[in-house]
């Protein structure tokens, strides 16, 4: 209400618009005041103290009741997407190491990329011995997530 008194003051001063604009937007603001008062007084006439929080708490109510209703228009949303933007998930079935006997239900569905590839993050680690495998100490977990916390420090500390 404040910023629109703002703005109608500055419109009225360009005369972009008349001054019955300001004068009915002063009139809303005191009967807003009014009113608000009137809420205060009755919260504060079921316990003392009630004025201050009520305000606050329907804030939070407001707020949940939105997070809720966005909630559960989620799956409704996600279909309107898939039908508008004509995407679907394209997966590539890869068995596990040695599990050529195995039962189908053993295979990882792995998302791919539209060229095809598996991205890099979901490809599964090599076991050590294996064919292919890297000996070298760098390529471990424990040296790259040491190093790649090594090089965040370093970009923090500029």
């Amino acid at each position: 209400m404040r910023e629109d008194k703002q703005a109608a003051t500055v419109l009225v001063q360009k005369g972009s618009v008349g001054d019955d604009l300001l004068t009915r937007l002063l009139a809303a603001e005191k009967e807003l005041e009014t009113e608000i008062l009137e809420v205060v007084g009755e919260a504060n006439s079921f316990k003392e103290g009630w004025g201050g929080y009520i305000f606050q708490t329907a804030s939070e109510m407001l707020a949940n009741e939105k997070t809720r209703e966005l909630y559960t228009s989620l799956p409704r949303l996600k279909a309107e997407m898939a039908l508008k933007y004509g995407k679907k998930k394209r997966t590539k079935v890869i068995e596990a190491p040695g599990s050529h006997t195995s039962p189908p239900s053993q295979s990882a569905e792995i998302p791919t990329t539209p060229s095809g590839t598996v991205p890099a993050n979901l490809v599964p680690p090599t076991p050590p011995g294996a064919p292919g495998a890297s000996s070298d100490a760098d390529d471990s977990p424990t040296s790259t997530r040491t190093a790649n916390s090594r090089t965040k420090k370093a970009k923090k500390r500029r």
